[in-house]
């Protein structure tokens, strides 16, 4: 079991887990990242980067956070750093991961990133055919 990121607890349990989740969740790029991996599964540090125009260091640095507080998985496949959403396990997770998935779908700023988003693979952007 993941442990939560404040204290000893394991994060399937306690009201400090809980606001470490609403903390890294509190972010405006954190709430977008986990909108995208929620909406498209796993997806690389470069293709973050591209869909929500930021650095990818920037990236990185919001993931760490995600990370720590249990809301993100990491896998590394050769030099590329790939994150998915961590498997809720708790009511709480899974009615945030529910929301990330649909209630977001609409928002101007995702359908955005999404489009940024279908025109990149591992930072190299598709071309456009002519």
């Amino acid at each position: 079991m993941r442990r939560c990121a404040s204290n000893k607890l394991t994060r399937r349990h306690g009201l400090l887990c809980c606001i470490e989740l609403f903390k890294a969740l509190s972010d405006p790029t954190r709430i977008r990242i986990a909108a995208l991996l929620a909406q498209n599964g796993t997806l690389c540090v470069c293709n973050l980067a591209v869909a929500l125009d930021i650095s990818e260091y920037n990236i990185s640095r919001h993931l760490t956070k995600l990370k720590s507080a249990g809301v993100v998985l990491s896998e590394r496949r050769g030099q590329w750093m790939y994150y998915s959403l961590a498997k809720p396990g708790n009511a709480v997770e899974r009615s945030i991961q529910r929301c990330l998935k649909t209630c977001f779908q609409s928002d101007e700023t995702i359908i955005a990133d999404q489009n940024r988003l279908s025109d990149v693979r591992c930072g190299q952007p598709k071309r456009k055919k002519q």
